[in-house]
């Protein structure tokens, strides 16, 4: 039997800070936020971010004005 090769998967994934600002429901304010986000690329958070303020019921609105990556939290994955 002939042995299967496996090609290493690496997975770089870091942390990035998403600023942004929303209105709320009833005050119709504008307040401003910060979120942190473990991803393997910038657009992708910013992503998963826009699908996780549709789940929030008191936000409208939501603007992003920032996505800044964290170096220092780098890491590898190897699947």
């Amino acid at each position: 039997m002939d042995e299967i090769k496996r090609i290493p998967v690496k997975l770089v994934l870091s942390d990035y800070i998403i600023t942004f600002e929303y209105c709320t429901w009833k005050s119709q304010k504008r307040k401003e936020g910060k979120m942190k986000i473990k991803h393997y690329s910038g657009l992708e958070a910013r992503d998963y971010f826009r699908k996780w303020v549709k789940k929030i019921r008191t936000m409208s609105n939501a603007k992003i004005l920032d996505t800044v990556e964290i170096k220092e939290t780098r890491q590898e994955v190897v699947l």
